[in-house]
């Protein structure tokens, strides 16, 4: 193959992946999904005691929403950093989503109280 095949092939091929880059960002920004500044539906059950919905409690600023499970030691070790995070930050709700399964109510209790949550 001599030098100015090659280049023709460089060239081609830069040319082709130019292509696929631009077909690529734009096909991303027109099936992105449109933001209406709203947080999605979250109804949570308040461990036996009825459901707690974030479009209609949601009164603070701004949210965390933690997932964590009772055994999940990473999650263990954070809870005590996201508790100082709200104590600092009293216009941010700091909201915990057990996803334990199959877990007794009392021993998810237990577990929380346990871990300050």
């Amino acid at each position: 193959m001599d030098r100015a095949e090659l280049k023709g092939l460089l060239r081609d091929w830069g040319a082709v992946a130019f292509i696929t880059l631009v077909v690529a960002v734009t096909w991303n920004i027109v099936t992105a999904p449109a933001s209406t500044g709203l947080a999605p539906k979250l109804e949570l059950d308040r461990l036996g005691r009825g459901t707690w919905s974030l479009h209609d409690n949601g009164k603070a600023d701004a949210y965390v929403v933690n997932f964590w499970a009772t055994w999940c030691g990473p999650c263990k070790t954070e809870i005590p950093e996201l508790n100082a995070f709200a104590a600092a930050h009293p216009d941010v709700a700091v909201i915990g989503v057990s996803v334990d399964e199959q877990l007794q109510t009392t021993r998810l209790e237990a577990a929380a109280r346990q871990l300050g949550i």
